[in-house]
């Protein structure tokens, strides 16, 4: 389950692509093989979702500048709108979970370790941090945003990348309250 978690928040709405990156799992984990997280991660390519994480993190911190120079970063990686939104959902949607966790009695660090799928590594950190401004239900309303965003990307009505770039600006711009 975990590793299908994670295959699903890195792959989006590109059918050739997504099915690439499948054909290249399946033939790296071998008739009748298992991967692990770990390997399926770095078979799926860290350069993109990094610079996605970076999207996520710069719209937390209500950072501008970091925003558009990871969304450019992002699409220079070839990351699609919808893979940006979706791990900017996840993002938010973790930070509520470990909100709610630490509530809970939980220390943040064992909060972090409970995930599933497991949190990368060089993000645990930036989770812990955004636990002090971001309450549960305002990570709840950020993951409501996120998917009607999603919705009309996915319309087609409007160009992508202008969509969400100026989405993710306006939540980038509250998340500085």
């Amino acid at each position: 389950r975990d590793g299908l978690a994670l295959i699903s928040s890195r792959l989006g709405s590109d059918h050739a692509a997504t099915k690439a990156e499948l054909e290249k799992l399946a033939l790296l984990a071998g008739p009748g093989g298992s991967l692990n997280l770990a390997t399926i991660s770095k078979a799926l390519g860290d350069s993109a979702v990094l610079a996605v994480d970076d999207v996520a993190d710069a719209v937390a911190n209500g950072h501008v500048s970091a925003l558009s120079k990871a969304l450019r970063k992002a699409w220079r990686e070839e990351a699609n709108c919808v893979m940006i939104i979706r791990r900017c959902q996840t993002y938010f949607y973790q930070l509520g979970m470990l909100g709610n966790a630490v509530l809970d009695g939980q220390s943040p660090q064992n909060a972090v370790r409970g995930l599933r799928p497991p949190v990368h590594f060089k993000l645990q950190d930036a989770l812990i941090r955004h636990l002090k401004k971001w309450q549960p239900r305002r990570c709840t309303d950020m993951v409501n945003r996120l998917q009607d965003i999603e919705i009309i990307v996915k319309s087609k009505s409007i160009d992508d990348r202008t969509l969400t770039s100026q989405s993710l600006l306006g939540l980038c711009l509250r998340a500085r309250r």
